[in-house]
């Protein structure tokens, strides 16, 4: 065997080992995507990451009670059983669920949700992250153990409405003077 065959076999096995070795690592593969916020709602998830369970540094865990829409405020549950009304602006509070990006209008009651927990006085919270949509679990982790709203009727006459204190007296058909402090129904 001369050296020009030899050289020429080395070559040609080389040529061969590496396309053997670039075909065996071209395997077509689909990317595997986290689920939307949709697709969560709707039951079409996987296995939950673990990423999202945990609660970062500065962050509160809460549940959401309610969205108000017209006074731009969610109503939340902390996990310590501390209730917490958070501002929101609905241009620039980001909602964010498996590095995805929503709108408020995605929060639904009893989202399992997580925020900073320093919101400047006179601004809005600024990014909310869902950990767990209500449709992914079943059962309440925090307010299951709230008591429920007393609602009292009350007969009599607004006495007195004072603006700038923001409350109004009622006298009662039955009974002493009482203060309130006005609230707004939707």
């Amino acid at each position: 065997m001369d050296s020009s065959t030899l050289y020429i076999r080395s070559y040609f096995f080389t040529l061969l080992l590496g396309l053997v070795t670039a075909l065996a690592g071209c395997a077509p593969v689909e990317p595997v995507s986290p689920p939307t916020l949709d697709q969560a709602r709707t039951g079409n998830v996987g296995a939950k990451p673990a990423e999202d369970a945990r609660v970062r540094t500065g962050e509160i865990e809460a549940e959401v009670v309610e969205v108000n829409r017209t006074r731009r405020e969610i109503y939340v549950v902390a996990a310590d059983g501390r209730r917490e009304t958070l501002p929101y602006d609905f241009d620039s509070t980001r909602v964010v669920y498996r590095g995805r990006e929503y709108t408020i209008d995605n929060l639904e009651s009893a989202d399992r949700i997580a925020y900073r927990s320093s919101i400047p006085p006179n601004k809005y919270i600024d990014i909310i992250r869902v950990e767990e949509p209500v449709q992914t679990r079943s059962g309440s982790r925090f307010s299951q153990a709230l008591p429920p709203r007393r609602t009292e009727i009350i007969d009599g006459t607004v006495e007195r409405i004072d603006q700038k204190l923001g409350v109004f007296d009622i006298q009662p058909h039955d009974g002493p003077q009482l203060r309130f402090t006005p609230v707004q129904c939707p």
